[in-house]
């Protein structure tokens, strides 16, 4: 016996969804395939500055996995967000993240280094960060329903830790 999907209509396709985003984000396994996907992984995150090189130098691991979980919560956040704008405490309450701002001690000695490239051109301070492993991620809300990605990397120096 053969099972097979069936999405000749509009209703099953969309009860299948979250099935073909599943199976389409899991065979993701280079930074390349990563970055030229990333638009229909991520509809709400915009990326911005070097972060195409910094996920295509991840290449193939375990970190590029742990980022595109991490993103895909983060998309999910937004996208379900009903507030009339981003609230990291909210997302840290509901969903598998922790998001938070720089202290005002580390953005006083290297908030220059919290400034990234932004699509229009121009730079913009991002100042708050998700933390996860020994991972960094550089983020700034552009309104309720999308988020600009500045920086995917290791972790930047701060008063505490450089």
């Amino acid at each position: 016996i053969v099972s097979a999907r069936n999405f000749t209509k509009k209703n099953q396709f969309d009860q299948h969804l979250p099935w073909l985003t599943e199976t389409f984000q899991n065979s993701i396994q280079k930074g390349l395939e990563f970055w030229e996907t990333r638009a229909t992984l991520f509809p709400n995150l915009i990326f911005c500055g070097d972060t195409e090189k910094q996920i295509k130098n991840l290449g193939s691991s375990q970190q590029l996995e742990l980022i595109r979980d991490k993103l895909s919560l983060l998309n999910q956040a937004i996208e379900e967000n009903t507030r009339p704008t981003f609230e990291y405490d909210w997302v840290n309450s509901y969903y598998a993240l922790r998001i938070s701002p720089e202290s005002n001690s580390t953005m006083a000695l290297y908030g220059s280094r919290r400034k990234f490239q932004l699509p229009q051109g121009g730079k913009d301070t991002f100042e708050l960060h998700m933390k996860f492993s020994s991972i960094r991620i550089h983020i700034l809300p552009e309104g309720p329903s999308s988020m600009l990605i500045g920086y995917i990397g290791p972790h930047l120096p701060t008063k505490k830790y450089n």
